[in-house]
């Protein structure tokens, strides 16, 4: 629990960060969701740090809820929203943003592969 809230939302990021770190997961997401509050601007780095959270405390759809949020306005987040979908085996949903990422970057061979496996289904 957050005792005392700085004003300050990159002060909150920053916190929510290091205790993302340490292996807090669940604080982290407290700061990262206080940090979102706080800031007037919509933030895909902030949201996606809290969705790395929830990802490892295995709450994926509160995960692929805040990717697809992130990637709306940073399509750079398609790539963390295609692998939580490929954990929780959504493999049509993984392929989809894996080629939405690989059409910003395609020298990125390894996601061309993992593509090609996702679809044969290996």
């Amino acid at each position: 629990m957050i005792l005392e809230l700085p004003k300050d939302y990159s002060l909150l990021d920053t916190k929510g960060q290091i205790l993302l770190d340490e292996g807090k997961y669940r604080e982290s997401i407290d700061y990262f969701t206080q940090a979102m509050k706080v800031t007037e601007l919509e933030s895909p780095t902030i949201r996606g740090h809290r969705a790395e959270a929830f990802t490892l405390i295995k709450q994926y759809d509160s995960a692929i809820s805040d990717y697809k949020e992130s990637s709306k306005l940073n399509r750079n987040y398609y790539l963390p929203l295609a692998r939580t979908y490929e954990i929780i085996k959504a493999d049509d949903s993984a392929i989809k943003y894996y080629r939405l990422y690989i059409a910003l970057n395609p020298d990125s061979l390894n996601i061309s592969k993992k593509i090609n496996q996702l679809v044969k289904g290996e």
